[in-house]
């Protein structure tokens, strides 16, 4: 089943649901993921880059 989403529902079901379940291997294939933030508690908003950095350590 096909379904278009966009704007926040991108973010809810995509990075929050899937990106943060990932425990292996992750291929993105965009040339903005530097300006794609996740909520990292309350109203703070971090960068992408910075959690994969994160998480490898």
């Amino acid at each position: 089943m096909t379904r278009f989403i966009s704007n926040r529902e991108i973010y809810e079901q995509v990075i929050r649901e899937r990106v943060s379940r990932t425990r292996g291997r992750l291929w993105i294939a965009t040339a903005d993921i530097k300006d794609t933030y996740f909520e990292a508690g309350g109203n703070e908003m971090v960068p992408f880059p910075s959690l994969i950095s994160a998480a490898r350590t």
